[in-house]
Formats: C-alpha cells, sequence, structure tokens
C-alpha cells in the first residue's frame, strides 16, 4: 500500500513519450472498468486525444507517481463561473489504477488539483460522478465535496460530428437581428 508521503504529483507533459504512454494506458483502464462501460480507443483515436488535449486551451493533466509508476491521473479544464466572476476546475476523469485504489492516490489527486485551483484564483472545483459509484461517492465527500444546492441535473446531448471539411465556416454564419 502507498504511503502518502512516497506518491508524487506531476503535470503531464504530452512531448514525453512515457507521459504519453502513461495517459493512453490510464485512459484505456478507465474505459474498460465497469465504471468506464465502454471499449477501449484504437490507438489512433487515443493519439488524437493526446493531439487535442495537448492543443486544448485549458486543459490539464495531472498524475500521480508511486515508486516511479504513473497510477493515476486527473483529467481537467479551468472553465468560468458568471455567477461568482471566478474561474473553477472541473475534473473530467479521476482514474486510478485498480490495484492502487484505496490507496491515498484518489485523496492526493484532489489535493493537487485543489491546489492547483487555489493558484488559479478558482472559486471551486466540480466533477461528474456516476450515482452507482459509491466508492467514489464516498472519496469525494470525504475530500468536501457534496451535493450543490439547489440539486443540478448533469444533462448531455449526442452530436454526430461531421466530417471537418463539411462543418459550415462559422464565420460566414450571420445571425438575423429581431
Amino acid at each position: 500500500m502507498p504511503q502518502r508521503h512516497r506518491i508524487s504529483l506531476l503535470p503531464c507533459n504530452f512531448i514525453a513519450p512515457n507521459h504519453r504512454t502513461a495517459f493512453v494506458n490510464l485512459l484505456l483502464a478507465y474505459m474498460t472498468d465497469p465504471m468506464g462501460g465502454c471499449a477501449p480507443h484504437t490507438e489512433q483515436t487515443a493519439q488524437q486525444v493526446i493531439e487535442s488535449l495537448r492543443n486544448h486551451p485549458t486543459a490539464y493533466i495531472q498524475f500521480a507517481m508511486y515508486r516511479r509508476k504513473i497510477v493515476g491521473m486527473a483529467v481537467c479544464f479551468v472553465n468560468y463561473s458568471t455567477f461568482q466572476a471566478s474561474p473553477f476546475i472541473n475534473i473530467h476523469d479521476l482514474i486510478v489504477l485498480p490495484q492502487f485504489r484505496k490507496t491515498g492516490i484518489g485523496e492526493a489527486l484532489i489535493h493537487g488539483v485543489t491546489l492547483k485551483a487555489m493558484s488559479l484564483q478558482c472559486a471551486k472545483v466540480t466533477l461528474e460522478v456516476r450515482d452507482d459509484n459509491h466508492v467514489a461517492k464516498t472519496l469525494y465527500r470525504k475530500m468536501g465535496f457534496c451535493s450543490c444546492t439547489p440539486m443540478m441535473e448533469y444533462l448531455n446531448k449526442k452530436i454526430a460530428v461531421p466530417p471537418q471539411e463539411s462543418l459550415p465556416n462559422p464565420i460566414a454564419h450571420k445571425v438575423s437581428k429581431m
């Protein structure tokens, strides 16, 4: 079991081949886990995700390392709260390899993201969690997360993305005045 003082955190550097490999391995482990519940990306899609995140202006990926092995990561995005007039960080994915769960890795990652949020003068850190992921919910509550008041509902709308060449030019699109 990892000792908390032996867990180190570091930002992901997608230029480093070992970071790219670790990112893909962690993402695929999460995707195929019962809580991820989907098929893993192809190698081509995984590399596309890396390039997209590497170029995303608000992405922040943090790794957790134990005994020189990357065993967890938080995939985060900085956003902005208009109500609080401040930035905030959303933890989009929190991933810990199965053999390192319940060892302090998740706590260390959340603590690291919280410190990053404080350094950016963020108003809050947010995340979404599956309703049936009781282990994660216990961790999140232990780390100070609570349900929103009033209760919010997480909704999504799936969009089939057409090939890039068939997308309309957003500059050419004019909105009529009413």
